[in-house]
């Protein structure tokens, strides 16, 4: 029988008079009751076996000599009183002989018949405690150190561990686009997948080998990448007495270029370079030629030289007079020697130069 104290529980009839059930040493109920042969009073047996292995004195009489007994008696009498459970003001009806009062208690012990006990919850890690009614709801619902399923990839672990660190990287796990796209709840393990997709991903520009840092969206690439489709074209073109806007190759510099003649019937071009799109991305600078009747005519041939950036319509209002002035930053080369145009033929059908780079 566990150890008890007279306050842990009612008797269910009065005790009588000479009946002895408290130890003089832990002040309990006797436990094992042991009958000392020096004054007859009665200890529990782990009691008078401590107190003799101190000092030796019987702590009622001061006996120095004594021999200590098993009062059987006295423990039938004991075992046999009727007795409340000690946990009766909680609520519990339990009544019975005083031995039988461990077994219903079973202190400590998560499982036991009295369902008005304090215990420990059966988890090691959790520190609740509780009546043991109350823990059919805490271990299967409450208990952050129950066992449960992941309910995405079925791994077992602690409703802690599993909601707080599994969940983390759970390839099951339903996620959002961190796009805020309209794709909503996938498995985390198709997120790559989608991402590689997804309209609203910022994406490397078609010309990043240029230079370009811009990171449109993916649905916005062909905006961004606009200009690439511009009316104006790439070298090589045929340039007459009209200007010709172009590119001077993909991702490359913006020019126009115009074919003239003096009043001394010399033909020269005019190239300009103007503001655009690419012209941020350096790109390399080519070599550029006129070509006219299998002739290759040198236009520019310094490609590490910088050249000034011109408003788009500055050939436009050009006309060749005696006294006129090419604007500053256009760039005039002579055909003389390379090219002959009839004196009435000038820009007729065949009179085409063609720019191209290398």
């Amino acid at each position: 029988m566990a150890q008890f104290s007279k306050e842990e529980f009612s008797f269910v009839k009065e005790l009588p008079e000479h009946v002895e059930i408290e130890c003089p040493v832990c002040r309990g109920i006797l436990t094992d009751p042991h009958l000392v042969s020096c004054c007859g009073h009665n200890f529990c047996r782990s009691c008078i076996e401590r107190v003799k292995a101190s000092n030796g004195f019987c702590p009622m009489c001061k006996e120095k000599e004594y021999q200590a007994i098993p009062d059987k008696k006295c423990s039938r009498i004991i075992n046999g009183l009727e007795v409340y459970c000690s946990n009766k003001e909680k609520g519990c009806e339990w009544k019975g002989e005083l031995k039988n009062m461990s077994t219903h208690l079973n202190k400590e012990k998560r499982e036991g018949e009295c369902q008005y006990e304090k215990v420990k919850c059966r988890y090691e890690k959790c520190q609740e405690r509780k009546q043991r009614r109350y823990f059919k709801d805490h271990e299967y619902r409450e208990c952050p150190h129950r066992l449960v399923l992941c309910p995405y990839c079925r791994s077992k672990g602690t409703f802690l561990s599993i909601t707080k660190d599994h969940y983390e990287e759970c390839r099951q796990y339903p996620v959002t686009c961190p796009n805020k796209c309209s794709s909503t709840n996938m498995p985390r393990g198709s997120l790559t997948a989608h991402i590689n997709e997804c309209p609203l991903e910022p994406v490397d520009c078609v010309f990043s080998w240029a230079g370009c840092n811009d990171k449109p969206l993916r649905k916005d690439v062909h905006v961004h990448t606009a200009d690439t489709n511009d009316s104006y074209p790439l070298l090589p073109v045929d340039v007459v007495g009209k200007v010709v806007h172009f590119y001077t190759n993909a991702c490359g510099y913006h020019m126009s270029a115009r074919l003239m003649r003096s009043f001394d019937e010399d033909y020269f071009v005019l190239l300009a370079f103007h503001e655009g799109k690419f012209d941020k991305f350096k790109p390399n600078f080519p070599k550029i030629f006129a070509s006219y009747l299998n002739k290759n005519i040198p236009l520019i041939d310094n490609t590490a030289a910088t050249y000034q950036q011109l408003p788009h319509n500055i050939l436009n209002g050009i006309q060749w007079r005696l006294d006129t002035v090419v604007p500053e930053g256009v760039i005039k080369q002579y055909l003389v020697g390379y090219l002959y145009v009839g004196k009435y033929d000038f820009f007729s059908g065949s009179d085409i130069v063609t720019i191209y780079a290398q």
